[in-house]
């Protein structure tokens, strides 16, 4: 009975997934159907729907990759020694163009931190995704601050803090779960995928955020030290 229960919880996660991409993938299809239909009809193109139709194909694209990504994580490659400051100094680059067209500004706070173990790329992933997140988040002129500082009982924290919209108090919980999201666009994979990879670099992901103030999401990661030491251990 209990092996029938398990099986049958497994089916409705898969039902519950497999409707959701479903879903969020027939959207933008149907703009697209409907745009190209338009196309057919005048037998022109129009470069301003052009220019949608490549949006929705690019997130038709970004839910796949996000879909596979939560389905199948590229965690087979070895943990290694990271330098978070100089990875978040070169995601600020990185992601300066997006936050200068939205006026946006960027700030980097740091302290002198040991050196973490992990996997650079999901690292990166997981950061990007916040900055950006940020970035939508904030109407008009803002600012986003990312900061990293030691943190007791050998760990770092990193931080990425907003003045933006903030997220209601009853929305907060939900976060995380697949297909729920704040933004219109929004699949809920992408903070989904970043959950799992700070659970398997052994740390811990909070998000904190205040209606009309702004948003801090913070992530604690063990250092190489306490990894060295056995204090933590990559999952």
């Amino acid at each position: 009975m209990d092996d029938l229960i398990r099986k049958s919880d497994k089916l409705a996660v898969v039902a519950q997934l497999a409707a959701g991409v479903a879903h969020e993938i027939r959207n933008p299809l149907t703009t697209i159907k409907g745009f190209l239909q338009v196309f057919q009809k005048e037998e022109k193109y129009n470069s301003f729907y052009l220019n949608l139709v490549m949006e929705e194909l690019e997130r038709v694209e970004s839910i796949i990759y996000e879909y596979l990504t939560l389905a199948k994580p590229n965690f087979e490659n070895k943990f290694q020694k990271i330098d978070m400051v100089h990875l978040v100094n070169q995601l600020i680059t990185l992601t300066e163009a997006q936050s200068n067209m939205n006026n946006v500004k960027l700030d980097f706070e740091y302290e002198q931190v040991p050196m973490i173990y992990g996997l650079e790329k999901q690292l990166k992933q997981v950061l990007i995704n916040l900055i950006r997140n940020s970035i939508e988040a904030i109407a008009e002129k803002g600012v986003i601050t990312v900061r990293i500082a030691n943190h007791p009982h050998n760990q770092i924290c990193i931080q990425v803090e907003d003045n933006g919209c903030g997220i209601p108090k009853e929305r907060i919980e939900r976060l995380g779960e697949p297909f729920y999201s704040t933004k219109e666009k929004g699949t809920g994979l992408g903070l989904m995928v970043c959950y799992k990879i700070i659970e398997h670099h052994n740390g811990v992901f909070n998000i904190y955020s205040k209606e009309g103030f702004g948003t801090k999401m913070e992530i604690i990661l063990p250092t190489s030290v306490a990894m060295e030491t056995n204090e933590a251990l990559p999952q």
